[in-house]
């Protein structure tokens, strides 16, 4: 019995650390003109300690960056496309 308690609190004690070490998803979203249209151009994930990864919806195009608004001036093509970063988990929050 106690092998199956001590196998729970494990099993338990990774979840915990797995939840709390969880990346934030992002994406980059290009905005062509005045909001006339917009694409997902890449996806994203911010860790903790600010490093961000991002890879293009392509997948040419990798990014290792200090910040997720970093990925911003690759996916921004004055004048007329400009990037944003939107955070599924914010979506529908007022």
């Amino acid at each position: 019995m106690e092998d199956d308690f001590s196998r729970i609190d494990f099993n338990g004690a990774v979840h915990d650390l797995v939840t709390s070490q969880l990346p934030r998803l992002f994406a980059v979203v290009q905005v062509y003109r005045e909001h006339e249209d917009a694409r997902v151009a890449a996806w994203g994930m911010a860790f903790d300690e600010g490093l961000s990864e991002v890879v293009s919806v392509e997948g040419h195009r990798r990014m290792r960056l200090a910040s997720p608004d970093r990925a911003l001036g690759s996916f921004s093509h004055a004048p007329d496309i400009t990037a944003r970063l939107v955070w599924p988990s914010d979506v529908g929050r007022s």
